[in-house]
């Protein structure tokens, strides 16, 4: 690949190959233009340079066309549910060991901070790539929040890694340039940093706090905005964090900051920690389910959160979302194992055990669908339905 200067990349072309920031991380496809913004971002974060091995053009050129490609079904009977449940499972496996591996780096970088009271940010910014590139790649395992379970880290690591994953799937699905996808995030990593300074028998506390424990719990949004700040890390990340538990009503805090005062981050930032916080277990209550989870946050559209971006959190994860275990029209009951874009309630499911009660030796994968003769989702299992349906599946 050859090497281009920023300065040379025309504004407002395209580039009729790839560009790339290195040898492995994807800047710019052809269908996306070069933007002074863009170039000027990339000057900010330290880049001279970019590679492809394209040409600028004035327009996006015409796509190829043709169908989403396949696995073949050659496979002997049986052998492609088999060889499917094993990817499946390797794909799980990789999430998770994604998800600790991150866990332990924020760990890392939180005990830096209070040890040493330095960040790197380029550090910082370069695990967000990577990050960016594996939840592209593995969306529908990545999301399957209930599966990222682990003891071993604080739950403000935690939440915080879950948190930069739904938010990464939200920026990808906006299209936002990928400057923007890094800043998104870093604000998801770094979103709850002043909690490092307030003592964990505060936020882990199981009973109400106290008009004094709450106060302290507020001023974490202020701690982490100064602490970034004097990082120097872009103002667009710091003033999300600071904002990011301001409510589009004006009841949140630290300022009461109502609509288009809040920044466009700190909205996304909002709703992405809410999900997350709702289907993981707190100190205080259980973990709800997907299903339940996009509904409670749908029932605070347009008063706490922002209506567009849950508009884009709906039809990403759907009204049920990946992983959620449900109940069929026709009895039936499986997984959802993908989201349907263009109705959100109605996803594709695997089936796992018929109306008899028992287990599909083949596990047929069902797009649900409205209408007359359609199958569609009655409602997601509740915790005790879940355990008996697993347990049937392992005898």
């Amino acid at each position: 690949m050859k090497s281009i200067t920023i300065h040379n990349l025309p504004t407002n072309s395209y580039i009729d190959m790839p560009v790339f920031l290195d040898d492995s991380y994807i800047l710019l496809t052809s269908d996306v233009p070069v933007t002074d913004e863009l170039k000027q971002r990339l000057s900010e974060w330290g880049y001279t340079s970019v590679l492809t091995d394209g040409s600028p053009i004035d327009s996006p050129p015409e796509p190829n066309g043709g169908g989403v490609s396949g696995e073949g079904s050659s496979s002997p009977p049986g052998t492609a549910v088999l060889d499917s449940n094993i990817k499946d499972q390797e794909k799980r496996k990789a999430s998770l060991d994604f998800f600790l591996s991150y866990c332990d780096f924020l760990k890392g970088v939180f005990s830096m901070y209070l040890e040493n009271n330095v960040f790197s940010m380029n550090t910082i910014s370069d695990k967000v790539k990577e990050m960016i590139i594996f939840v592209k790649e593995n969306r529908k395992y990545i999301l399957r929040i209930n599966d990222l379970v682990t003891d071993e880290y604080d739950q403000i690591v935690t939440q915080s890694i879950k948190t930069t994953i739904v938010s990464l799937v939200l920026s990808d699905v906006l299209k936002l340039p990928v400057f923007k996808q890094i800043e998104i995030g870093m604000t998801g990593l770094l979103h709850d940093i002043g909690m490092i300074r307030i003592p964990p028998e505060i936020y882990m506390k199981k009973d109400a706090l106290t008009p004094e424990e709450r106060k302290a719990i507020i001023t974490h949004t202020v701690l982490g905005f100064r602490i970034l700040k004097a990082a120097e890390f872009p103002m667009s990340v710091s003033r999300a964090v600071l904002e990011h538990q301001e409510k589009e009503n004006g009841s949140g805090y630290p300022r009461g900051l109502t609509g288009d005062k809040i920044s466009f981050y700190a909205k996304l930032i909002a709703i992405a920690s809410s999900y997350v916080a709702t289907v993981s277990n707190r100190p205080y209550r259980d973990a709800m389910d997907g299903h339940a989870g996009i509904m409670d946050l749908l029932k605070n559209s347009g008063k706490q959160y922002d209506e567009q971006i849950i508009r884009v959190l709906v039809y990403t994860l759907s009204i049920y979302p990946i992983g959620t275990f449900v109940i069929l029209s026709n009895g039936t009951r499986g997984i959802v194992i993908e989201t349907n874009p263009k109705n959100p309630r109605y996803p594709v499911v695997k089936l796992l055990m018929s109306e008899e009660g028992l287990p599909y030796k083949e596990q047929p994968v069902l797009n649900t669908r409205e209408g007359e003769g359609g199958i569609h989702i009655l409602r997601p299992l509740m915790n005790n339905e879940i355990k008996v349906l697993q347990k049937n599946l392992n005898k």
